[in-house]
């Protein structure tokens, strides 16, 4: 694999990290918020970072530079993404180890969940 093909997959991880971990923040923020006795001015101000980080991830996932980036239709990678935290599940793609992420072999720890971030590798 070239070192370009693997900058853009890394790109994309990255995004999927992103994308991933702030979804997650945003629904733990709502049911903070809701049960919580803390400053709700606090809360909301972390609810607005993460709301912030998901709208640029998903103007990513929308643009056409990922296009240039993988093959694997963006709109697909949100959905699995927020299947997932909807589930409470993590993607683990930045705890693949590098030939898992190059999809030059498959662990047999990673969860069938998860083999669809192989592809942004080995496409």
């Amino acid at each position: 694999m070239d070192s370009y093909k693997e900058l853009a997959g890394e790109i994309v991880c990255q995004a999927i990290v992103d994308y991933e971990k702030n979804l997650g923040k945003i629904k733990k923020l709502t049911k903070r918020i809701k049960d919580s006795k803390e400053s709700k001015i606090k809360i909301l101000n972390e609810y607005r970072n993460a709301r912030e980080m998901v709208d640029d991830c998903e103007k990513f996932f929308h643009g056409d530079w990922i296009k240039s980036l993988t093959d694997i239709n963006p709109i697909i990678i949100m959905e699995k993404v927020q299947a997932l935290v909807d589930r409470g599940e993590v993607t683990n793609v930045r705890s693949m180890g590098t030939e898992e992420r190059k999809g030059k072999e498959k662990s047999a720890d990673i969860e069938e969940s998860d083999e669809w971030f192989m592809e942004l590798n080995s496409a």
